[in-house]
């Protein structure tokens, strides 16, 4: 009896070769869940080929997929609460400056510039303030200028 359940483990193995010789593992319980994608076969086998080289890719580029998924954790804004500084992170490859400005700085424009690295990646750190607080309260209106 087929209980209509996909092994997800046994889906997520590395397959080798082309996208035609590529294993699909539980493809034939996936045709019997739906017979109308049994002209559909070698598309789901080119898709599960792209799809590998993906999360091959991931392990080799971003230290695997759970590393991948968790970016929301290093981008974005993030407050030190040791040294109550502020780090912020972007992804923007096709931006040639980047800056933070905001009520925190009066809108100054150009006083806190982000770096890029290689990837991509911007990032920029605003330190607390000299009373030792947070330089951006909570409410405060932001903008990050892209060029």
């Amino acid at each position: 009896m087929l209980s209509g359940v996909i092994n997800l483990q046994r889906i997520l193995q590395p397959t080798t070769g082309e996208a035609g010789n590529v294993v699909v593992p539980e493809l034939h319980n996936l045709l019997k869940l739906d017979p109308h994608l049994e002209g559909y076969q070698d598309e789901i086998r080119r898709r599960y080929y792209e799809f590998q080289k993906i999360l091959k890719n991931l392990e080799i580029e971003e230290q695997g997929i759970d590393n991948f998924t968790s970016a929301y954790k290093h981008f974005g804004i993030h407050v030190n609460h040791q040294t109550n500084e502020i780090n912020i992170k972007e992804w923007a490859p096709g931006a040639k400056a980047m800056y933070i400005r905001g009520d925190f700085n009066n809108w100054q424009e150009k006083q806190y510039p982000f770096t890029r690295d290689q990837w991509g990646v911007w990032r920029v750190t605003i330190p607390a303030l000299s009373d030792g607080s947070i330089a951006i309260k909570h409410g405060q209106a932001i903008k990050v200028r892209c060029r």
